[in-house]
């Protein structure tokens, strides 16, 4: 089995007539509100219809920032409203709770994360400020508490916690922590710490970060008053599998760790009383005799904690596992072709039925319809496109 070191942003393609489909407009997608379908409920009140934010990678394609989309729940139709520009290379982006607010983090130059208000009759966005992060953004999360922004920095090396203003803006980081350790084998890759993902715990206490060149998940104490993290812990993984995305279980007790190199998925059971992991299994994303290049990118759970959906690029696909109601480690029931190249990120529709995969190297977003009894997945004949996507979240 080969496993492929895929470079950051791959081969990136873009598609000239999806930007002729809405014009791009600075760091504001207000002027575009025509363009909307706006109904009202049997009392009058505006209902809007659900909205689709797609992050991407602007260097080497004609992307030029964050698009956003009307998105249809009953056909997982995609339509492009306005992209929202310039921002650049905005490679992952999260909503508050409220949706009131966008983050982005900007993997480019320096690294910056930026803020935006959402107009929640529309879906339009309006830019609020930008703050350095001390490193490209690889991933970032909003606190549970909604009062702190955190970005995993894999360019830098660093973590950064930025305070969010009650306007929804961003401070200036409170803290940026910067990673060291033993690096992994691959010297192409693991050349320096590479901190691919923040993730904190159902109580707020706690920050785990997955560090692709250290091979190793470092657990941080967070003081959610001064927005501090402390180190208190680091689990090694297997040298040379290149820790990257992790996802809770519903459950809160077991968290999976997808590993970019070696194609896996570990099991591990959280202890939060002491900020432990303890390893349960090992499993690979990858059919079995698989001999080409390939390297994982995402990793979910769905709400109900049955089914874990995991992306590989190269080989193309999600992998989907059945979880054991009782000990919680995974079975591969199956993989599905993302009818599209390198599925660097995917994502639940709002209403759980449907996956939507953001296929960076064909520069398309493909909807599949989730079967709730299996778990499998099939295309759902709808399909969006879009220069080298790489995220997708819903308003």
């Amino acid at each position: 089995m080969k496993h492929n070191s895929f470079p950051r942003r791959g081969m990136l393609i873009g598609s000239a007539a999806t930007l002729s489909a809405a014009h791009a407009i600075g760091a504001n997608s207000e002027d575009n509100d025509s363009q909307r379908a706006i109904t009202q409920d049997v009392n009058g009140a505006v209902i809007a219809p659900p909205y689709a934010y797609v992050g991407c990678y602007t260097g080497g394609s004609n992307a030029r920032g964050i698009g956003v989309f009307h998105y249809e729940p009953a056909t997982t139709a995609l339509s492009l409203i306005s992209i929202v520009a310039p921002v650049s290379s905005p490679s992952f982006i999260v909503l508050d709770a409220a949706k009131k607010f966008l983050y982005s983090g900007n993997e480019s130059g320096g690294g910056s994360c930026s803020a935006f208000s959402v107009n929640s009759r529309t879906g339009a966005l309006r830019s609020l400020n930008t703050q350095g992060a001390g490193g490209q953004p690889a991933h970032i999360m909003i606190h549970p508490n909604g009062k702190y922004l955190l970005s995993a920095n894999y360019t830098g090396g660093t973590v950064a916690v930025f305070p969010i203003q009650a306007d929804g803006s961003l401070g200036s980081a409170t803290q940026i922590v910067s990673h060291f350790g033993d690096l992994g084998p691959n010297s192409g890759r693991q050349e320096a710490p590479h901190p691919h993902m923040v993730l904190v715990d159902s109580t707020g206490k706690y920050v785990l970060v997955n560090d692709l060149g250290l091979d190793a998940v470092i657990v941080y104490a967070f003081d959610t008053e001064s927005g501090k993290l402390t180190e208190i812990n680091r689990i090694d993984a297997k040298p040379g599998s290149g820790p990257r995305h992790l996802a809770w279980h519903p459950n809160g007790r077991v968290v999976y760790s997808i590993h970019e190199f070696s194609n896996s998925i570990t099991t591990y059971n959280w202890f939060a009383s002491s900020g432990d992991l303890n390893t349960v299994q090992e499993a690979s994303t990858l059919p079995s005799g698989f001999k080409g290049n390939s390297a994982c990118a995402e990793v979910l759970v769905d709400k109900e904690g049955k089914f874990l959906y995991a992306s590989n690029r190269g080989n193309d696909s999600i992998a989907i596992f059945s979880i054991d109601p009782t000990v919680f480690t995974l079975t591969l029931l199956g993989l599905v072709h993302t009818q599209g190249r390198t599925p660097r990120h995917f994502n639940f529709d709002p209403t759980g039925n449907f996956i939507l995969s953001a296929n960076q190297d064909s520069a398309n977003i493909v909807a599949y319809k989730i079967d709730k009894t299996t778990g499998m997945i099939s295309p759902a004949g709808q399909y969006a496109s879009y220069p080298a996507p790489t995220c997708i979240q819903f308003a």
